[in-house]
């Protein structure tokens, strides 16, 4: 009999590890427990062609719904456009992709009680027993403590006219800044569909749906945007740790152990990466080091926690701006490193030293260090 691998939750992450497990070593049977009536929820992934290699883009390309050759941002000062790729997978093509791979592997609408060692009891009581565990549900924002948050609420929609975008932007942060850092967020699928998201780098994680829907709404119909349909609406409401990423619970991988980018949030480089680190391990019946999947050296993380806090502690709330406005005036190359999460010494120097200061010094000054103080928002 061969190995066998069972994962719990069909999100990112899981369906990810599940996908790269299925294709390359079909002697491995695996098992994907999902308790909701699909893979991938309600969610669009979204990545920089710099963030991963070649070789994994070939690997994730049929998860891809839309490439572009470039990238926007517009802030009140200024507008740029980078010539990096940027790439787009939904939800509803994730799990087409995936669930056709796995065919009879997935189990929809299968909740878990309770995850030990080499097995899983099922909230019916029933249990699944594998060689392999692992844990890849998600987590809340509320279990990174303390930290930020990165909220936002988007529509889906289809427009009486073309828009006239060829590619994503962004970041628009040309509106009003309200409720921290916020800026506007768009997808163009298509000439005439196009993805909408309102987003706020804020201290508290409540966001009213009704009112953003509005604002989203609104800010289509200033842009000139006639509203057919909405075709469909997504929110989060993620994490931006200031002090720690993550619980690490041991055989768990996504953002539950802490997978994603501290400063941004973008979780598919590293569930790629997670993907490409376990499967091999997994075929073989080994068990993985524990920080075989860690995704960042451990000065590393501390830097981009370092900069978090200057984002959330260091700028008053309503001019967090200033402080990507600096950040998007740096070089190209600077700027892949970061959302790679690969930036080097010299980055990081002229990151935090370049330029007149965005925020002020002696609240910058005090924002180096970890500390104990009130949870963000409370």
């Amino acid at each position: 009999m061969g190995k066998s691998l069972l994962i719990v939750g069909g999100g990112l992450s899981g369906g990810l590890l599940a996908y790269r497990c299925r294709t390359l070593y079909p002697e491995l049977e695996i098992r994907l427990i999902e308790k909701g009536p699909s893979l991938g929820g309600n969610k669009t992934w979204s990545f920089h062609g710099s963030d991963i290699s070649a070789q994994s883009f070939e690997w994730i390309k049929p998860l891809i719904e839309q490439s572009w050759d470039y990238q926007d941002v517009h802030f009140p000062s200024y507008r740029r456009r980078l010539p990096i790729s940027y790439h787009s997978i939904s939800s509803a093509r994730f799990h087409a992709t995936v669930s056709s791979a796995l065919q009879d592997r997935v189990r929809f609408g299968c909740s878990v009680s309770k995850i030990h060692g080499k097995s899983v009891t099922l909230s019916d009581g029933s249990t699944l027993n594998a060689d392999s565990v692992w844990d890849a549900r998600g987590s809340s924002a509320h279990e990174f403590s303390p930290c930020g948050y990165q909220k936002f609420l988007g529509l889906e929609v289809l427009l009486k006219d073309p828009h006239g975008l060829r590619g994503p932007v962004l970041m628009d942060a040309t509106l009003p800044q309200t409720d921290g850092f916020r800026f506007f967020y768009l997808l163009p699928w298509d000439a005439r569909r196009l993805l909408i998201e309102d987003t706020y780098y804020s201290d508290t994680p409540h966001l009213s749906a009704s009112q953003v829907r509005q604002e989203v709404l609104a800010y289509a119909l200033d842009r000139g945007w006639s509203v057919e349909k909405v075709i469909r609406e997504e929110s989060g409401c993620l994490p931006i740790p200031l002090s720690q990423m993550g619980t690490r619970a041991e055989r768990s991988i996504g953002t539950r152990a802490g997978h994603f980018h501290p400063t941004t949030s973008y979780s598919l480089p590293f569930a790629v990466r997670t993907a490409e680190l376990l499967a091999p391990v997994l075929s073989e019946g080994k068990t993985p080091s524990p920080w075989l999947l860690n995704p960042f050296e451990s000065r590393q993380q501390k830097m981009y926690l370092l900069l978090n806090r200057m984002l959330f502690q260091a700028a008053e709330p309503n001019k967090r701006v200033r402080v990507l406005e600096h950040f998007y005036r740096q070089p190209q190359g600077l700027i892949g490193r970061f959302y790679a999460g690969r930036l080097n010494p010299s980055d990081w120097v002229r990151l935090l030293l370049w330029g007149k200061p965005p925020v002020s010094v002696l609240r910058a000054a005090q924002s180096l260090f970890p500390r104990r103080y009130a949870h963000v928002g409370t």
